[in-house]
């Protein structure tokens, strides 16, 4: 609550809705939360239903809802507190493409309202959508950053997440090094 109060707020890879509570319920949780200030959380739960694609399922029970819409719930809940940061863990992991574009479309649009958002995300063609700076880590250390279309582009990153093309890299023996 703390950290929402400072304008942050997160959606995670595995959504862990109030199961029991209808989906109107869950993203009004989120919304009785957040940034200081005034604000109407009737509203503010309304618009984010309705910028999630959420409001025709408003009264069916978190648990009745497919892993996409679970997905999208994460975000409604997080946007209801108004975050000016917004940490996106994993938004498409498990999506089909149809499913990652219209979380893609939502992320882009809280961007074009001023939030800004930290997306950690393996789906390559979901981060270039959506970023305007790209952070490579491969086993935990940065190994590119810039443009989407400078990382795209860095062999670095392609080794590490497509590998090496067939027939271009020496063979190696069980101790690491060239074989003869």
């Amino acid at each position: 609550m703390r950290i929402n109060r400072l304008g942050i707020a997160r959606s995670f890879q595995i959504a862990k809705p109030f199961q029991d509570l209808s989906v109107y319920e869950n993203v009004r949780v989120g919304a009785l939360f957040g940034r200081d200030g005034p604000r109407d959380i009737e509203i503010i739960t309304k618009e984010a239903l309705e910028l999630t694609g959420l409001t025709p399922f408003g009264n069916l029970r978190a648990s009745a809802l497919t892993v996409g819409n679970l997905r999208k719930l994460e975000l409604a809940r997080a946007i209801t507190t108004r975050p000016e940061l917004l940490l996106v863990d994993e938004a498409c992991a498990g999506l089909n493409a149809t499913e990652s574009e219209g979380v893609m479309i939502i992320l882009r649009t809280l961007k074009n309202q001023g939030i800004t958002i930290w997306l950690v995300e393996h789906d390559m063609q979901a981060v270039m959508s959506v970023s305007e700076r790209v952070l490579v880590l491969d086993a935990g250390v940065k190994i590119a950053e810039g443009r989407p279309e400078e990382v795209a582009g860095d062999q670095r990153v392609i080794e590490a997440y497509l590998g090496t093309p067939l027939g271009s890299a020496e063979k190696m023996d069980g101790g690491g090094e060239p074989a003869d």
